[in-house]
């Protein structure tokens, strides 16, 4: 007769395993299950609220200056950096669109995760003829110690015209990162 509740009475030491429990059941734990699953903390989630100027050929900071939500207090408005403040490793993500004065004023378009003020990988866009706005999204998983930096980065080859990172209205250029639970 098979059994669709546990308790610790009917159970010997070393006596459940695959054979035993019924895996396609649901069963009720009562105490603490140990060893499963995990906290994906610290996480944040941060947009810009306004525009960053963009130089020609040159990479920039973006503004991200706003939060949605920082679990573990690790993002600095003040600086747009992600600290992560345990040894590990993080998914981050950032998104950006970038606009141009000039219908044809934007070539190449890239957005770049900084580790510790260096490119650590970046992802490339060409700028379509006669549209002035471009959109890019960006991710990593990324092993680093609890004092290392992470920063987001545009850069544009502007032809014409200036061109700015877009952070008004709905959360167009953001930034985020959570523990990855290993």
């Amino acid at each position: 007769m098979a059994i669709d509740k546990v308790t610790s009475a009917s159970i010997t030491t070393d006596a459940v395993g695959p054979t035993q429990l019924n895996e396609a059941s649901n069963y009720a734990f009562t105490g603490t299950v140990t060893g499963a699953g995990g906290v994906n903390t610290p996480v944040f989630h941060a947009y810009a609220s306004g525009t960053t100027s963009l130089s020609d050929a040159t990479w920039g900071k973006i503004n991200i200056n706003t939060e949605v939500f920082d679990v573990g207090s690790v993002f600095d408005t003040s600086q747009s950096r992600y600290t992560p403040g345990f040894v590990g490793k993080s998914y981050i993500y950032g998104s950006s669109v970038n606009n141009s004065s000039n219908d044809s004023g934007l070539d190449d378009n890239y957005l770049a995760i900084y580790f510790n003020g260096n490119i650590y990988c970046y992802s490339r866009t060409q700028h379509p003829t006669g549209s002035r706005v471009q959109g890019h999204h960006i991710s990593a998983v990324i092993s680093h110690d609890a004092d290392d930096y992470f920063e987001l980065y545009a850069h544009v080859d502007i032809t014409a015209g200036s061109a700015t990172v877009v952070g008004e209205g709905n959360q167009p250029t953001f930034f985020g990162a959570y523990k990855i639970i290993e």
